[in-house]
């Protein structure tokens, strides 16, 4: 008797700027940038190492040279535990780089935020990128792909086991973190203007833990 075995293909390709998998998962994606980043903070050595630019400058530079690489289509990306520490790990070497001191002086981390005046980071940027796309997909008409992909329904069993983290879920988390519910975000959003006024003000607020 002949059993065929049916074997799973993984594969994945970059579409505008993105890598997209056929598990589904945004881990590949984080990864890649983690490593476009890392180049760049390579190529940038020279004024990490140069004592006549000041902390300040290097910091701008960082946000705009590396931090724009890394959280490049960070607003679809589903985070994970995972996943959101090696992005943490990503910024403390490189906040490291910038006030030039290794893990074995044993400066914490909080410290070093402190003394570069960092209290937004990453996460807060991609939170931001998070909510105006979420606010742009809300807005959109009910035909539109990405309004689907939100508000539809798949039909059919779950698996077992617990159930994988959704993009949803990251929305709901950075609502709750600014004092929304779901709803209220979805209602809010449906005014462009408002919208990214609320946006804007949240993210002055200081970094939940």
């Amino acid at each position: 008797m002949c059993i065929s075995t049916v074997h799973l293909v993984l594969f994945c390709f970059v579409y505008l700027g993105g890598l997209i998998s056929s598990t589904g998962s945004s881990q590949p994606d984080v990864r890649r940038r983690i490593g476009l980043a890392c180049d760049a903070v390579r190529r940038l050595a020279k004024i990490w190492k140069n004592k006549a630019i000041s902390k300040e400058t290097k910091v701008q530079v960082y946000e705009t040279m590396v931090l724009s690489i890394l959280c490049y289509n960070s607003e679809t990306w589903t985070l994970t535990a995972v996943t959101n520490r090696q992005l943490r790990v990503f910024e403390m070497v490189c906040l490291r780089r910038i006030m030039d001191v290794t893990q074995r002086d044993h400066i914490k981390n909080v410290d070093i935020r402190a003394c570069l005046d960092i209290s937004r980071g990453y996460s807060r940027g991609i939170q931001a990128r998070r909510l105006r796309y979420f606010g742009h997909v809300v807005r959109m008409g009910q035909h539109r792909l990405p309004n689907i992909a939100l508000y539809g329904r798949v039909e059919g069993n779950r698996p077992k086991g617990r159930p994988r983290k959704r993009w949803l879920d990251n929305v709901t988390d950075d609502c709750y973190h600014r004092g929304w519910s779901i709803a209220e975000a979805t209602h809010l959003a449906t005014d462009r203007q408002c919208w990214r006024t609320y946006i804007r003000l949240s993210q002055r607020a200081p970094a939940s833990p």
